[in-house]
């Protein structure tokens, strides 16, 4: 696995945070449903960092990408964000910050990381050993289904 540090993310980090994003999913070439969904959800905001755990990958100086854990219930943490830099992708970065986001998510003392995926990352999950618990249609009017897995900690 590469050999990442990792950081909290600061306000000043937002707009940084938004570019690697938005460079990633476009990366991926989603189709026009799944892009209208995302359109509000596309800007990492102070406020969003503030009121989260966000930690941002680097090999180096390099900012490799960032994850956000937010509360869910009393027992879950959603694994809110996952985002890479394409440059990055394919040389282990997305297994070895999928282990920091879990080890984070379990030292913040939750039992269960619930994850509303990307449809494009779902193998990704499940490779990595989260079971498919159900799929989230976020508009009824739209072909849309989200896949929720679980992740016990």
């Amino acid at each position: 696995m590469p050999q990442l540090t990792y950081r909290p993310a600061t306000a000043a980090d937002a707009a940084a945070l938004t570019v690697l994003l938005n460079r990633s999913f476009a990366h991926w070439h989603h189709d026009q449903v799944f892009k209208r969904f995302m359109r509000g959800h596309m800007t990492i905001t102070p406020q969003y960092i503030a009121e989260g755990t966000v930690q941002i990958a680097l090999q180096g100086s390099q900012m490799v990408g960032f994850y956000a854990l937010t509360h869910y219930n009393a027992r879950k943490i959603l694994l809110d964000t996952f985002f890479i830099d394409p440059v990055y992708i394919g040389q282990g970065n997305g297994r070895a910050m999928y282990a920091a986001a879990k080890a984070t998510a379990k030292a913040l003392g939750y039992p269960v990381m619930v994850i509303m995926a990307d449809p494009h990352a779902l193998g990704f999950y499940e490779k990595m050993g989260a079971q498919l618990h159900n799929y989230w249609q976020p508009d009824k009017n739209e072909p849309l289904k989200l896949p929720v897995l679980n992740v016990a900690l």
